[in-house]
């Protein structure tokens, strides 16, 4: 088994050790959580004073990629391999910014 690492920005194929095909093999669910939340963190290259905004952004992070977990299993037709996850972000981020008309719709419904 080949693993690829980075080396001078350029990927390089390398044999893996067998400790490193047997965690390949069975690696968890936190471990995958973990990959995914770290290719997008909010509060990543910003330093902030107070905790607070670095626990919240943090918790953030969290959420948005539990909602990418849950929406890549439930819509599997709909979602690609490049750039589904960012689009998915930014449509997140478009509809706490501008709530579409089914928000508004719902809440009319309950309203009469």
């Amino acid at each position: 088994m080949h693993v690829h690492k980075s080396v001078q920005e350029n990927k390089v194929e390398i044999s893996a050790s067998i400790i490193v095909q047997n965690y390949n093999k069975y690696m968890s669910g936190v471990d995958h959580h973990d990959q995914l939340h770290l290719t997008f963190v909010l509060g990543k290259s910003h330093s902030f004073c107070k905790y607070y905004v670095k626990l919240f952004l943090f918790l953030c992070d969290i959420g948005f990629t539990n909602a990418w977990i849950y929406y890549r299993m439930c819509n599997p037709s709909k979602v690609d391999k490049y750039g589904s996850r960012a689009e998915f972000f930014e449509a997140v981020a478009e509809e706490i910014v501008n709530p579409t008309n089914f928000t508004h719709a719902r809440e009319e419904k309950k309203i009469h």
